[in-house]
C-alpha cells in the first residue's frame, strides 16, 4: 500500500480514575484536558437517558439485587484527537457520556462535600468550544 494511503490507529483502555492495568491510562487525574469542539452537538441527553447511565453505573457497583459484588462497567469507546502543545485532546466521540461523568461527579461533591475520595477529583478536566463555550 502507498505510504500516503496508510494510517494508524493508536488504542489504548483507560479507566475513570484508577487502573491496574498495563498502561494505566486514566480519564481522571491525568494532565490531559479534554476539549468538546466546536463541531460537536450540544449536549442533548433526555431524562430517560440519564436515568439508564445512572442506573448501569449502580447496577455495575451493587449488582441487581443490591448485595452483589461490584463489577467493571464498560461505558463505550471513546475517540480523541492527539494531543497538542497545551496537553488538550478534542473529543471526537464520547463527550456526551464524559459530560455526563462530570454532572455526577459535580453532583456528588455537592452531596458528599466531606468525602475524601471526592475531595480529590477536580473538576477542571472538561471544557466546550461548543456555541463559544455558552454551555460551560
Amino acid at each position: 500500500m502507498e505510504a500516503e494511503k496508510m494510517f494508524s490507529i493508536s488504542a489504548k483502555t483507560c479507566t475513570l480514575k484508577y487502573n491496574s492495568q498495563e498502561g494505566k491510562g486514566t480519564i481522571l487525574g491525568s494532565d490531559t484536558k479534554y476539549v468538546i469542539p466546536i463541531y460537536q452537538r450540544p449536549y442533548s441527553w433526555s431524562d430517560e437517558q440519564l436515568r439508564k447511565f445512572l442506573s448501569d453505573i449502580f447496577i455495575s457497583f451493587w449488582g441487581n439485587d443490591g448485595n452483589s459484588f461490584e463489577e467493571p462497567m464498560f461505558i463505550g469507546t471513546m475517540q480523541l484527537s492527539n494531543k497538542n502543545a497545551c496537553g488538550e485532546q478534542d473529543i471526537i466521540d464520547g463527550q456526551q457520556r464524559l459530560t455526563t461523568f462530570l454532572i455526577f461527579i459535580k453532583v456528588m461533591k455537592e452531596k458528599f462535600p466531606n468525602c475524601d475520595e471526592l475531595k480529590s477529583i477536580t473538576l477542571d478536566w472538561l471544557s466546550t468550544r461548543v456555541n463559544n463555550g455558552k454551555q460551560q
